[in-house]
């Protein structure tokens, strides 16, 4: 399945394909146009009216001099009529697939200096269409605003949305770690948070991302994880009351809702992609083991 990017192309190369067909049929048309003068010359010496048959859309003749030229005019009209028709409905497929199943966005909430290495090994992953059945799902990044944000890597990313433009036709949620979350101006993030617990979509955070939830309450009903106990209840402060059900491992999921330390970007990765069901659980499991043990290893143990 085309990405994004090669979508994009993909539809530039059918609006040129589509160009070149209309400049050929405009060609034809000049040829008909001077056919038409020739015979116009013809009754005007010979004094009789010319008759050129040609068939018809459905293969009826049709008769006069205007005949062949109104019929390629008709044939061209229909031509690009359909054309556009079926690069309207192209491009309103978008990236569904030929079967017609929709594709829907995961959402990563980027801020800035944010924590690239967790983002881009299921960012990939997410994005690419499964060994066996069809993609599900695309990337969308989300931010504070439309400027862009710089990863502590320093790679820049602009945001597809803010945090106010999304709606609620998303299927996950994952808030990408960093050293912004403690920052006043990120408290706008909750909203979104709050519109994916609400409708119990998928909702993962990791490093920094885990104090955020706990800042705001969202850790104090379920199991979860972080970087380290002690971090998260000074970042949280009375605000979070659910230590008991702190778990000292790389990543943990509590239904919808997923949590990891800093170096479980794998883990993270693997329990979020489980909880989108975004591919057959034992291809997920060979992503996980591929990356955590290496190719070699890997291949060894295949």
């Amino acid at each position: 399945m085309c990405g994004s990017s090669e979508f994009i192309r993909l539809l530039t190369w059918t609006e040129r394909i589509l160009t070149f067909i209309e400049r050929i049929l405009t060609f034809i048309e000049r040829i008909l146009t001077f056919i038409e003068h020739i015979l116009t010359f013809t009754e005007r010496i010979s004094g009789k009216p010319a008759v050129f048959f040609s068939a018809g859309l459905k293969g009826a003749p049709v008769l006069g001099n205007q005949g062949s030229r109104g019929f390629f005019q008709i044939r061209r009209n229909a031509i690009m009529q359909v054309n556009k028709a079926s690069t309207i409905e192209f491009i309103s497929k978008g990236e569904s697939g030929m079967s017609g199943m929709s594709v829907k966005e995961v959402l990563f909430v980027v801020l800035e200096e944010y924590a690239d290495w967790e983002a881009a090994s299921i960012a990939a992953a997410l994005n690419e269409e499964p060994e066996t059945g069809e993609r599900k799902y695309r990337v969308k990044t989300v931010s504070l605003s439309k400027d862009p944000v710089t990863s502590i890597g320093g790679f820049r990313v602009v945001p597809d949305y803010t945090v106010d433009e999304v709606g609620n036709d998303f299927a996950g949620l994952v808030l990408i770690g960093g050293n912004s979350w403690h920052k006043e101006e990120s408290k706008a993030v909750m909203a979104l948070v709050q519109k994916a617990l609400d409708a119990h979509k998928v909702l993962g955070a990791i490093c920094g991302a885990t104090e955020f939830l706990g800042m705001n309450g969202v850790l104090n009903n379920i199991q979860h994880t972080g970087n380290r106990l002690d971090e998260l209840q000074e970042a949280a402060g009375e605000n979070y009351t659910n230590a008991a059900r702190y778990v000292e491992q790389q990543a943990v999921r509590d239904g919808n809702i997923i949590t990891a330390n800093g170096s479980a970007f794998l883990e993270f990765g693997k329990e979020v992609m489980t909880a989108l069901e975004s591919a057959p659980q034992e291809e997920i499991d060979e992503w996980y083991e591929f990356f955590k043990s290496g190719y070699y290893e890997f291949m060894q143990n295949k």
